[in-house]
């Protein structure tokens, strides 16, 4: 019921709504086959695009591919987690001439295993993923 609902609010979206959709699951696609088919290092520059034309409203504009990347992961057939929406949002979001910074971080789980955790933040706060810092420690941001 939950992915029906979803599937409603996506179809009253409009056009411009919907194109961000198919935009976001092309590309966590995209993100999900370079994670699992290119190195680390090559993994990480697929979001690391260039920054695109400056657009007005860039908080709002922000939160809206937020949101769709967000919705986008939840009704595709496969599983996404924070590295492959990341890397998406990162890369739609910096397209857009937003300057966003993917965070790549390690540490323990709750079972005592390591870990590793993705977030995106831009203007110095969370887009996607939460920071953990009592958990995790940033080892590296992209770009």
């Amino acid at each position: 019921m939950k992915v029906i609902r979803q599937i409603r609010h996506v179809a009253s979206l409009g056009w411009s709504g919907n194109l961000l959709l198919v935009e976001a699951i092309a590309a966590l696609a995209a993100a999900a086959a370079a994670i699992r088919f290119l190195s680390f290092r090559r993994a990480v520059n697929f979001g690391a695009v260039p920054l695109g034309e400056p657009r007005e409203n860039a908080t709002a504009l922000a939160d809206e591919l937020s949101w769709t990347v967000g919705a986008a992961a939840r009704i595709l057939p496969f599983r996404t987690v924070c590295f492959q929406q990341g890397l998406a949002l990162q890369r739609m979001v910096r397209r857009r001439g937003i300057d966003a910074r993917l965070h790549y971080a390690i540490g323990k789980d709750e079972t005592d295993r390591l870990a590793a955790h993705v977030w995106v933040s831009a203007d110095g706060r969370a887009l996607i993923g939460e920071q953990h810092d009592n958990i995790f420690m940033t080892v590296a941001t992209y770009p």
